[in-house]
């Protein structure tokens, strides 16, 4: 008896819980990118969502190189163009979600989602080369309280945490995903692409003969 009654009054506090972060404000504090090293903290409005799309709250946000690469130049000519909130890398848990939602995903729910998603009708995503896709849709916005994933992303980029990755490991499944991308490119090409692979490791991930 005592056991039933601990684990119905976990759930009840999980569902208080729940409730209590679907509770969104209407303003938040982000990181807004308005140029080269000019990155502002400012209190803005919090995104609406569409039917097709889902709010997060903001757990934990990375920088990587991208990131630093942008600050430096104030702008990324496919990514963001300022003023715009800033960062990618991103673990948060569902705030809101949107009428026409997979209902899987839940308020309260923890969820990696990626900057970009393809369209899924071009030529390259026809033949399964998504990452050259002619309508790749960005997404931006991780220096910030909350972060609205476009519907894309929901359905192709946004993949539920387990329990037993924390926040800090979730955060880098993007960047792990770049270097399982580029590792398997490498071994589609034998022992050429494997060769290929290490000039570009010794050159820093630069093609040979730029800068």
């Amino acid at each position: 008896m005592r056991t039933t009654t601990t684990k119905k009054t976990e759930y009840l506090g999980e569902e208080a819980a729940a409730v209590i972060r679907a509770i969104v404000p209407s303003k938040m504090t982000a990181a807004v990118l308005y140029g080269s090293e000019d990155l502002r903290i400012e209190k803005i409005d919090v995104p609406s969502v569409a039917a097709d799309e889902v709010l997060l709250r903001v757990r934990l946000a990375l920088t990587d190189g991208t990131d630093l690469k942008v600050w430096q130049r104030g702008y990324h000519a496919r990514m963001i163009q300022p003023p715009a909130v800033f960062g990618h890398e991103v673990v948060g848990e569902i705030a809101s979600v949107g009428k026409r939602v997979d209902a899987r995903w839940r308020i309260g729910l923890r969820v990696v989602a990626a900057n970009s998603a393809p369209c899924l009708r071009c030529y390259h995503c026809r033949r399964a080369q998504e990452n050259l896709c002619e309508d790749l849709l960005f997404n931006n916005g991780a220096y910030a309280e909350y972060l609205r994933i476009p519907g894309r992303i929901v359905m192709e980029n946004m993949l539920e945490v387990p329990h037993s990755v924390d926040d800090g490991s979730a955060a880098l499944v993007e960047p792990l995903a770049c270097v399982l991308g580029f590792t398997r490119s490498c071994a589609a090409f034998g022992r050429d692409g494997y060769h290929q692979c290490q000039r570009r490791c010794r050159s820093g991930g630069r093609r040979e003969g730029t800068h």
